[in-house]
């Protein structure tokens, strides 16, 4: 059985080897209670269903149900995890995203799998990038490393791409957003935020973040590529 690490006020000192943890949850608590949701959206709910350690897992199944977690204060020179399970639902959105502040707006760093794109995406404020990593069955890992030059993230350790523009964050955050009318199914597990003891993102170079596939053409209407309802082709 896995044990459930909180972070309120004590500093919790790990043997693994990614030094020092400062926030997780695996779900296997049975509550949802180091998690909120926005503006009365439905919230993520707990589920058996899928699980990538333990027995539990949060299940993201519906347009518009969201959950996130809101700092105190920024974090900053950590890294951070977590793990999702696509169900291959190519008419749905998934989003999971770290906010530099906690609000909807600039700046932000973002995978996702969209229903209009093959492989995972990357959301690096206003840039979209292709990850090449086609979207597949069963779980998938993101680590987005936050230090002084920006975030570092990579997926299932593919390429590694920076946003320089996110040196902090304040908000953790998945949702299914409000773009279409596409329900698809999406589970969260294993969230882990550490101090950057731990080890360099997989797949990349030499920093700022390995190679950097050149942007996508993306067409914005507003703030953020999240935030708004995105074209189909």
């Amino acid at each position: 059985m896995k044990t459930l690490v909180m972070f309120v006020a004590l500093v919790l000192v790990s043997s693994s080897a990614f030094g020092v943890t400062l926030f997780s949850d695996d779900f296997e608590s049975g509550n949802l209670d180091q998690w909120q949701t926005y503006y009365g959206y439905p919230i993520a709910e707990l589920t058996g269903d899928q699980a990538h350690s333990g027995s539990s897992s949060i299940r993201i199944t519906q347009m518009n149900q969201r959950v996130g977690h809101d700092f105190v204060s920024s974090m900053e020179n950590v890294n951070v995890s977590w793990w999702f399970y696509d169900n291959l639902d190519l008419n749905s959105y998934f989003v999971s995203a770290l906010f530099e502040n906690n609000s909807w707006g600039d700046p932000y760093t973002t995978v996702a799998a969209t229903d209009v794109d093959a492989n995972y995406m990357v959301a690096l404020t206003r840039d979209l990038r292709d990850t090449t990593i086609p979207r597949s069955l069963g779980w998938h890992k993101v680590l987005m490393q936050v230090r002084p030059e920006g975030t570092i993230v990579s997926l299932d350790g593919g390429l590694s791409f920076i946003e320089p523009d996110v040196p902090s964050f304040t908000r953790l955050y998945f949702a299914e957003p409000n773009y279409d009318s596409g329900n698809g199914t999406f589970y969260i597990d294993d969230v882990l935020i550490t101090d950057l003891d731990g080890p360099d993102p997989p797949g990349g170079g030499d920093l700022p973040g390995g190679p950097v596939p050149e942007p996508t053409t993306l067409s914005l209407v507003g703030v953020g590529f999240f935030l708004i309802r995105r074209r189909r082709r």
